[in-house]
């Protein structure tokens, strides 16, 4: 089975749309690190093991002069695009529990697996997250289709660390609005993303809303 890991709100200002974020909803938000590509990310924990991913361009020199990383620099660029007229929701992620569960997303999708995992995002302490994804970001999420994660360290999954959210209790992510292609979203999610909490609207693709569940009713992110 594969379940919603995050949500990724792509930013032209990393701490001013963390604050706005904050502001509207209550949801507070941790220092996520770096990427050698020139991003950065702040980590909104919404409970259930899931969170919402704040991502900013910091350095496009950084970016320029990396070498080795062409899936975090294609990324990056894509980053910039889907940021250049203001902050959006540009794409999902869905984890399986095992690194069979994936290789078995990957042989259905036709995309690969790496042998190790990746080494993504440097902490702050300096540590580095590993995982199993795929298809790239980058090639996907413009279709509004979710990419595949699987990690092997699930202690230390991102959604995990405790923040102290402003008023709210989340409960994590009751239902994602996804537009694009419907026949096309309910292929790629298969019999492993059949559960998925999503709810298809047509239209452009991509994440047009997230729906967090707290104690006290939904709150609705849009961008």
């Amino acid at each position: 089975m594969a379940w919603i890991s995050h949500v990724c709100l792509g930013a032209q200002n990393l701490y001013e749309a963390a604050y706005r974020l904050r502001e509207e909803t209550g949801l507070e938000s941790y220092d996520g690190g770096w990427f050698r590509a020139g991003m950065a990310n702040r980590i909104v924990p919404v409970g259930n093991d899931q969170y919402i991913e704040v991502e900013s361009l910091i350095d496009p020199r950084m970016a320029e002069r990396s070498k080795g990383a062409e899936y975090f620099l294609d990324f990056a660029d894509y980053l910039r695009r889907a940021t250049h007229e203001g902050d959006a929701l540009i794409g999902w992620c869905l984890r399986t529990d095992t690194l069979d569960e994936l290789r078995g997303v990957a042989r259905r999708l036709r995309f690969d697996v790496p042998d190790g995992p990746r080494r993504g995002r440097i902490r702050p302490d300096g540590s580095q997250l590993q995982s199993y994804a795929g298809p790239p970001s980058a090639r996907v999420w413009p279709r509004g289709l979710p990419i595949y994660q699987y990690r092997p360290q699930p202690e230390q999954a991102p959604g995990l660390v405790e923040v102290r959210h402003r008023g709210v209790r989340p409960r994590g992510i009751a239902c994602l609005e996804v537009g694009g292609d419907e026949q096309e979203v309910r292929d790629w999610l298969g019999p492993e993303g059949a559960g998925v909490p999503v709810r298809l609207v047509g239209g452009k693709p991509g994440v047009r809303a997230i729906r967090v569940a707290t104690d006290d009713g939904d709150i609705v992110i849009r961008r």
